[in-house]
């Protein structure tokens, strides 16, 4: 399982994950590494595309503390039972591990998801 952070300007007028240029350059990466895009289960920590106007574009704006919860029960975890979960940036490491998580200290090594979620165990 692959959880985003949030959807992309794509993603949010299509409503569905990973389908706009980050999604194209997913699968082509996990091709390269010989995983099969179809048997990897891709999601967004949080559900809803935060932006500002910038001229005639939509540009991303980090969620808060509170988006980041509010989406949480949709992350399906128990319902996917996925063997290992990647996150992929800041926000679905907060997702996961509670808004203190910090990529830089979570990479390199497995950490387990505890039921009710929270603080990471190595």
């Amino acid at each position: 399982m692959l959880v985003g952070e949030q959807p992309g300007d794509v993603e949010d007028r299509q409503g569905r994950p990973f389908v706009g240029p980050a999604g194209t350059l997913l699968r082509e990466l996990l091709g390269e590494a010989g995983i099969p895009a179809d048997g990897v289960y891709v999601t967004s920590a949080v559900k809803h595309f935060k932006w500002r106007p910038s001229g005639k574009r939509r540009i991303h704006d980090k969620p808060n503390a509170s988006e980041i919860r509010a989406c949480g029960h949709w992350l399906e975890l128990e319902a996917v039972a996925p063997e290992l979960v990647v996150c992929l940036g800041a926000t679905a490491a907060q997702a996961l591990f509670g808004r203190t998580a910090r990529v830089g200290a979570l990479r390199g090594r497995p950490h387990v998801i505890s039921q009710g979620r929270g603080s990471p165990r190595s």
